[in-house]
């Protein structure tokens, strides 16, 4: 778990420089979404870290060196892609992975969840969430 919370992390910390260096706001913004996926994911690695018999201490301080992997992951980044043409396709292959997420494994599990009930509602939030992208684009992106 440790080695896949790195990688991950260091990934999301690439990301996060790619998005600063394609748009500032956009940089805040993308910062802003990875800490609100993180927190609780990281709070559920410290749980499985306790329940495997870990200290309190110990715990802590591999999910705080496996969370520094996103810094490292950051300027790295920063270093390797500068400012030029690779950012635009980092970032789509970003997104490209956030829509993957959602649809393959997200949606089945919602839909396993509430059945056939739950189709519409479920389907019709994705798509609202999909068609305000470009609204916010148009009013942010000036």
């Amino acid at each position: 778990m440790l080695l896949g919370d790195g990688v991950h992390n260091f990934v999301d910390g690439l990301l996060i420089a790619a998005a600063f260096m394609a748009d500032p706001w956009l940089g805040v913004t993308t910062a802003a979404a990875i800490f609100v996926h993180e927190l609780p994911q990281e709070i559920g690695e410290f749980a499985v870290y306790l329940a495997s018999g870990w200290s309190k201490t110990k715990a802590l301080t591999m999910n705080l060196l496996g969370g520094m992997t996103s810094v490292l992951g950051g300027l790295v980044g920063w270093w390797l892609l500068e400012p030029g043409p690779a950012i635009p396709y980092v970032l789509m292959v970003t997104v490209a992975s956030f829509v993957y997420i959602s649809l393959a494994d997200l949606m089945p599990y919602l839909h396993k969840q509430h059945g056939r009930d739950g189709f519409a509602p479920q389907s019709a939030l994705l798509l609202l969430g999909i068609s305000w992208v470009p609204v916010f684009a148009h009013f942010f992106h000036h």
